[in-house]
């Protein structure tokens, strides 16, 4: 749950916040990024502050730390070195943009773990993943998957529609 609602939080930031341009695409900053020839790939229009990316799996990362310590420092190590360092260096993010990404993930992950909040979350989700589990695999499978792929598929299908119809 963390999970998405860190990846929710991080989308309605980078909307709501000033526009912050890339690395990449940033000019005065005289860089040559090895992703250079990417300019295409739907990176423009998405500003670089917070990373979500940094934000949605180190929220994961954070709630397997919570509760299985050494897998999920290592987990959290994977997120830092194969998730995020990589953007940075393919000049997707500023540094500022995942450590502010990674703590608004931790801070989320953080507050959804407190008794009051989790038995209000995941109390009922679970009442209803036992009365209908064929349905609970089948929409935890389509969560995880959508987790993976940032639910862009999703976003673009949404922008999609609502131009369409205007």
């Amino acid at each position: 749950t963390s999970g998405l609602i860190a990846l929710a939080v991080g989308r309605l930031l980078a909307r709501l916040l000033p526009f912050r341009q890339r690395p990449l695409f940033n000019p005065d900053l005289h860089l040559h990024f090895a992703s250079s020839s990417l300019r295409a790939a739907g990176l423009t229009d998405f500003s670089s502050f917070p990373s979500d990316h940094a934000m949605l799996w180190v929220a994961i990362a954070m709630g397997i730390l919570l509760v299985w310590r050494v897998v999920g420092a290592l987990v959290m190590l994977y997120v830092v070195l194969v998730i995020c360092l990589p953007r940075a260096y393919l000049g997707y993010h500023y540094p500022t943009d995942l450590i502010a990404g990674a703590a608004i993930g931790v801070v989320i992950t953080w507050l959804m773990t407190r008794d009051a909040v989790r038995k209000r979350t995941a109390e009922p989700a679970l009442r209803l993943m036992v009365r209908f589990p064929g349905a609970a695999a089948a929409f935890t499978f389509l969560v995880c998957f959508e987790l993976v792929t940032q639910f862009d598929d999703l976003l673009r299908l949404a922008h999609s529609v609502v131009h369409g119809m205007i």
